[in-house]
């Protein structure tokens, strides 16, 4: 049972670290106005969105869906990443999900990339709030792409969702040329995987050595149970004419030698 409990805690602690997912978006790809993919759904808390910058002068910056184009005040934020057209590095920038309750609306913040080309990006958008709806607001002119820190509405506003993803956002510039469409995985996230599997390492070690205690314990009960049968058997065989005291002090004596020499009875009396 202690086994069985020890098992199932394992198998929930390794498939909380290798159930991690790493998605991985391409900024100005091709050298065009856009985030490929646009969007990503069913992202879990713990997996990390990465970016590699491809091209030209972008940036990942947090906005809300009413308001595409307006910066998000205190969220995630890569600020703009120029890459030269002969530049061999690539600037990435990653955060992670602590919260996938709510979407999450983004845009490149420079000149009009987001409300004349609709240069934006979600996560986990929902059947009430679609993305494409969320596109067109941006190139429908809800909100210039200044860089002014006005707050969104309360009803629009995420909440949660700028704390949740900015605490563990962590721009960084690759310090070789990578191949495209690399992705990179946050320090926290690394110490997660890290954590986990030494955590499960040492949950597996605790439930073979419980497994191998019960094991040893059965043993011994059931040689017990065999040592008491075979004693109650050989005194029962006793000539029924003995006294009851001396067939007790016969038994209490077989008894004490059984531990000793079990083997010699066991042949001795079958040959009997």
């Amino acid at each position: 049972m202690r086994f069985s409990f020890v098992a199932l805690v394992l198998f929930v602690v390794a498939g909380q670290v290798f159930a991690q997912t790493t998605f991985s978006v391409l900024v100005g790809s091709n050298n065009a106005l856009t985030f490929s993919p646009e969007s990503v759904n069913e992202a879990k808390v713990g997996d990390i969105i990465s970016f590699s910058f491809m091209s030209g002068s972008h940036s990942l910056t947090q906005s809300t869906f009413a308001t595409p184009c307006q910066p998000f005040e205190n969220g995630v934020d890569s600020g703009v990443q120029p890459v030269a057209a002969s530049s061999s590095q690539i600037p990435q920038f990653s955060f992670q999900i602590n919260n996938a309750t709510r979407p999450l609306w983004f845009y490149c913040k420079t000149g009009t990339h987001c409300s004349q080309s609709g240069m934006v990006f979600a996560v986990n958008p929902t059947t009430e709030q679609p993305f494409a709806d969320f596109k067109a607001a941006a190139v429908g002119g809800s909100g210039s792409s200044s860089a002014s820190s006005a707050s969104p509405t309360t009803s629009s506003s995420p909440s949660t969702a700028s704390s949740s993803s900015t605490s563990s956002s962590t721009p960084s510039t690759s310090a070789s040329g990578q191949s495209k469409g690399s992705s990179s995985v946050s320090p926290a996230g690394i110490a997660g995987i890290v954590v986990g599997i030494i955590g499960s390492i040492l949950l597996l070690m605790v439930g073979l050595w419980l497994l191998r205690r019960h094991r040893i314990r059965a043993q011994r009960d059931l040689a017990a149970v065999e040592q008491q049968d075979f004693i109650n058997g050989y005194a029962a065989s006793l000539p029924t004419a003995l006294d009851s005291k001396l067939r007790e002090v016969t038994k209490a004596r077989f008894s004490r030698t059984w531990s000793q020499y079990p083997s010699c009875y066991i042949i001795s009396h079958s040959d009997s």
